[in-house]
């Protein structure tokens, strides 16, 4: 293993291979350079990368060696270095990142995203049926007779996650509520209303984000 190689400064226009090193290099720092050429370092373990700019120089440098795959590697690095940044400058959280980060592991895994779109899809609409069934719900819980539909619940569930006029779901639902009783009774069916609303429109933009990332960590890995 090498412990600790140090890079700092220099201005290399030429190419430096660390290739097939299995051993593994502990350290390796490329701070305040610059990098004309190629530095390769394909089926080598980097133990520790402690700055962002080293992590962009590896990752840059992977691209035009046109090793795609470890390019990946080294702007997770970068990511997460620059979330660490951040958080030491601000002392506070950086949702972005975060978000990038848990939905596709900074562009690394299209699995996670679809984990990611999957628990969005079954969580937001398992929230907007929570919502929407109170008195379904109330009455199971008092040994009353419960009619639930569970197949349209299914198919709705689908339509929520592929079709684009999704809003009629939610239209259908919003026309069957009954204002006409006492205000107490009106005043809960808004509150109701809002959450819902909010479960289902927000569920779905959360669905959309989730299938953009999982697309984009495609695209990555067929560059």
């Amino acid at each position: 293993i090498i412990n600790f190689v140090n890079f700092t400064s220099i201005c290399n226009k030429g190419i430096i291979i660390f290739d097939d090193n299995k051993d593994g290099i502990d350290k390796l720092t490329l701070k305040s350079a610059i990098n004309f050429g190629v530095i390769e370092a394909e089926n080598t373990n980097i133990k520790n990368i402690t700055d962002r700019r080293t992590a962009r120089i590896l990752k840059d440098s992977s691209m035009k060696y046109g090793n795609a795959i470890d390019a990946l590697e080294f702007r997770k690095t970068a990511m997460n270095l620059l979330k660490k940044e951040r958080e030491e400058k601000k002392k506070g959280f950086d949702f972005p990142l975060w978000l990038n980060g848990i939905s596709n592991n900074h562009g690394t895994s299209w699995f996670r995203a679809l984990i990611f779109t999957v628990f969005c899809w079954i969580g937001f609409y398992s929230l907007f049926l929570v919502t929407t069934r109170t008195n379904e719900i109330y009455a199971f819980f008092n040994n009353q007779s419960v009619t639930w539909t569970f197949s349209n619940d299914i198919s709705n569930a689908i339509k929520y996650l592929w079709s684009l006029d999704f809003l009629d779901t939610l239209s259908d639902w919003v026309n069957q509520i009954d204002f006409d009783n006492f205000w107490w009774t009106s005043i809960l069916k808004v509150v109701q209303l809002i959450f819902a609303s909010f479960f289902f429109i927000f569920g779905k933009i959360a669905i959309g984000y989730g299938i953009y990332q999982t697309i984009a960590a495609f695209r990555k890995y067929g560059k």
